[in-house]
């Protein structure tokens, strides 16, 4: 079976990386109503999408426990920053798909469009390359607490996102 990314409709599974209820509440939480059905991966998507989000990966890998033996909690135990030093190279992968979405920015100016990060730790290793490279696109990360949605001890901070909504 297919891996079961957020954008990967192919599995219908959803993924801890963002789930329908953490939508449902995030919308709930701001008193907006639903576009879609919002019961499926499908509808997530759809949801997100007729939202305008955009859910770009920084990095070409599934670095989880159960998909590779290079995972976020191993390059977090090393003592050098090998986290940086994996994804650096991959960050022209990062560039390509900004290049593919650059004329959906050129019509509004980036102006409305909302970035932040799901996982603060990509900032922390990669905040600086990553800001330089949303800059040359005219745009920039959310000032803090919005410039992630992660929430202490797993899971989306569905407060965080009703306010980015």
């Amino acid at each position: 079976m297919p891996h079961k990314y957020i954008y990967n409709l192919r599995n219908p599974k959803v993924s801890s990386f963002f789930s329908v209820k953490n939508m449902q509440d995030a919308l709930n939480i701001a008193g907006i109503t639903p576009i879609t059905n919002l019961s499926t991966k499908q509808d997530l998507v759809s949801e997100l999408n007729l939202r305008g989000f955009l859910i770009l990966d920084v990095c070409p890998y599934a670095l989880n426990q159960n998909d590779t033996t290079i995972n976020y909690n191993w390059l977090s135990r090393k003592k050098n920053n090998n986290y940086q030093s994996l994804i650096q190279p991959t960050l022209n992968f990062f560039k390509t798909k900004l290049i593919q979405i650059q004329p959906k920015l050129s019509n509004n100016n980036g102006k409305g469009v909302k970035v932040f990060y799901r996982y603060p730790r990509i900032e922390r290793h990669l905040g600086n390359q990553i800001s330089s490279i949303l800059n040359n696109y005219g745009l920039g990360i959310m000032p803090s607490p919005l410039n992630d949605i992660f929430k202490q001890g797993g899971g989306i901070d569905v407060n965080k996102l009703a306010r980015i909504l």
